[in-house]
């Protein structure tokens, strides 16, 4: 079974805008127009079943949201596993590591480069002692 452990898919609502971002922020061009309806197709092509989809969010406003997304593609395909998020000036983010755990969410996906913080950023560390256990 092959598995792509990083793919990106975006809400429908917000695809266009955050693929045009990331091309303009990395200065590479995308492949794909970043909905999962593109996505699967492509895994198809290239033989690969399953695919962990990342999101990170770029500000605390987004947490919710991109994992409710998240939570919410894991229901629309069995192929996606698929990775919430947290950021730094996220402060509740204790039940939000309980909301994913308890819709499945096995995994978060940080981004500091991304997302504005660096890893040894002292907020970070209650969020690393909960995820061990």
């Amino acid at each position: 079974m092959s598995i792509d452990v990083h793919t990106h898919a975006f809400h429908p609502k917000i695809a266009a805008k955050v693929v045009d971002q990331l091309e303009r922020h990395y200065g590479i061009p995308p492949v794909g127009n970043g909905l999962l309806d593109d996505l699967l197709p492509r895994l198809d092509r290239a033989g690969i079943r399953h695919c962990a989809v990342h999101s990170a969010a770029t500000v605390a406003a987004q947490v919710r949201p991109a994992n409710d997304w998240a939570i919410d593609l894991q229901r629309q395909s069995d192929r996606v596993v698929a990775f919430g998020t947290l950021h730094p000036d996220f402060t509740d983010w204790a039940a939000e590591l309980d909301r994913l755990a308890a819709a499945g969410i096995r995994g978060l996906k940080l981004h500091p480069d991304f997302q504005g913080f660096d890893l040894e950023d002292g907020r970070l560390r209650p969020w690393f002692d909960a995820m061990q256990g």
